[in-house]
């Protein structure tokens, strides 16, 4: 699992006048930061994935990718390959 961040939608890319912080204010690590160029920056390997950012980005910017579905933890969980 890990964070994936789509600066092409995020509203400080599409927008000079945004002033939105909602990603950086609940990053409980504080690895999302506002970069020189205004957009939002994050360091991978000093993020735990937590989906804070996720589920405020009101742009839907921040992803989670690599979740498994219920299905297949129900397949790891009997052993199988979770395909």
């Amino acid at each position: 699992m890990h964070l994936e961040f789509d600066v092409t939608s995020c509203v400080r890319a599409t927008s000079k006048f945004s002033e939105c912080t909602k990603c950086v204010d609940i990053c409980p690590v504080d690895t999302i930061v506002i970069a020189d160029n205004n957009i939002p920056a994050f360091t991978p390997a000093d993020c735990i994935n937590c989906g804070g950012c996720v589920g405020v980005c009101p742009t839907e910017s921040f992803s989670l990718s690599g979740w498994l579905n219920l299905r297949q933890v129900q397949s790891v969980s009997a052993g199988e390959n979770p395909g």
